[in-house]
């Protein structure tokens, strides 16, 4: 059984377009009317972790079910991929391209580094809208 991670992606926007239509994970801003691909970490969680993004980051945007590979899970998963946000040498997102980003206070929480996400997107199953049930427990 794939493995499903969470994600609250804006309403209306460039990424949750990609994310429905295309399979993929991105991320953008809008800079001076153009889209931009953000260089920073892409954040995931799990349902069966403690962690829960906060209604800052969930307000005005719809919550994805991202299903994975074993492999794909391999990647977020393994503590070899892992740099911890309080580590004395995190670098910032942006520093850390090719690395998992966890942090001890959000357990289940995952920033895929911008060098990371292809291979991440290469062991996608399915991107979908989440259920009614999914939303109550995020």
């Amino acid at each position: 059984m794939p493995v499903a991670y969470y994600r609250w992606i804006r309403t209306g926007s460039a990424d949750l377009l990609l994310a429905m239509d295309k399979q993929q994970l991105r991320s953008h801003r809008l800079k001076d009317g153009q889209l931009e691909e953000l260089r920073t970490a892409l954040w995931v969680f799990r349902m069966d972790k403690n962690y829960r993004p906060g209604g800052g980051i969930s307000a005005d945007r719809e919550l994805v079910k991202i299903s994975l590979t074993a492999e794909g899970e391999a990647i977020l998963e393994s503590p070899e991929n892992h740099i911890d946000f309080e580590d004395e040498k995190f670098n910032g997102e942006a520093g850390h391209a090719m690395q998992i980003i966890v942090k001890s206070n959000e357990p289940g929480a995952r920033g895929i580094g911008a060098g990371l996400l292809e291979f991440v997107n290469a062991r996608v199953v399915k991107i979908e809208m989440a259920t009614d049930a999914d939303k109550r427990k995020a």
